[in-house]
């Protein structure tokens, strides 16, 4: 089977999973926030790319790097469903926590509006000061944390 082929009918068994997931553990407002945050991220991304200021690889419009976003968003989705279910056996088993799956999705809206900072910064938007430092500070504190390890 052609390699296109195969990782197309790949992405769409992970996309009808994670659609299942979804459903599983339920579209409260966090979620549903979520995943308007990375829509917007993605749409922003394939934006810059199409005009040729992507922040990723030579700047132009690719299946591969766009692929390589959306694994990283399911990813996310699937993480919280991690969270999910720590949670619950948590609850199963006595220890009262209700903020697991919150916490791990505000961390994920943080990094996709991070993200949507940057990339509106890229297409020509003037991003008040305040919100440039902050996306150094937490740039510097990622580059610091790798040389860490």
């Amino acid at each position: 089977m052609n390699n296109k082929i195969l990782k197309i009918l790949i992405l769409i068994l992970i996309v009808m999973f994670v659609g299942w997931f979804c459903f599983f553990i339920g579209l409260d407002f966090a979620l549903k926030t979520l995943l308007l945050t990375m829509i917007i991220d993605y749409i922003l991304g394939i934006s810059l790319a199409i005009i040729g200021k992507s922040k990723h690889g030579d700047g132009k419009l690719s299946s591969k790097i766009g692929y390589k976003g959306l694994l990283k968003k399911i990813n996310m989705i699937l993480l919280v469903g991690l969270a999910v279910i720590i949670e619950n056996y948590l609850v199963a088993i006595g220890i009262q926590v209700k903020y697991i799956k919150d916490i791990t999705i505000i961390a994920f809206i943080v990094n996709e509006g991070i993200s949507i900072i940057e990339n509106s910064r890229l297409a020509g938007l003037n991003i008040l000061d305040v919100f440039t430092r902050f996306i150094e500070f937490l740039n510097n504190i990622k580059f610091n944390n790798k040389n860490k390890k």
